[in-house]
Order: structure tokens, then sequence, then C-alpha cells
């Protein structure tokens, strides 16, 4: 039963390592995931290429 436990445990941890880590990845790379959506969205909406030189997104406020 302890050994059983024990695993859990691990499973656990690993678990929120994994989200740590997952949470992290995308907050480094928010950027680059909102200029690809953009990107897209006015590609979708008018038909034509769109090319977003720079987007910065900012956490704190929520201007674009």
């Amino acid at each position: 039963m302890r050994t059983f436990f024990k695993w859990l445990v691990r499973i656990g941890v690993t678990l929120f390592l994994l989200a740590i880590t997952l949470l992290v990845i995308a907050v480094l790379l928010k950027d680059v995931i909102a200029k690809s959506i953009a990107e897209r969205n006015l590609r979708d909406s008018t038909g034509m290429d769109a090319k977003i030189s720079k987007l910065e997104v900012n956490l704190s406020t929520p201007t674009v």
C-alpha cells in the first residue's frame, strides 16, 4: 500500500511539473502565438496575406 501512495505522489509531482513547464512555455511564446493568430484571422476575413512585423502582448494591461 505504501508503494502505491509513492507512485501516486510521483505521478502527481510529475504532472504538476509538466503543467508548470507548459505554462512557462506559453507565457514565453505568447507574442508569437498572438501574432500568428492575428495574421491568420486577417487572412481569413480579408482574403489577403497579412504580415505583422511586430506584436507585443502585455499580461498586465488589456491593450495590444
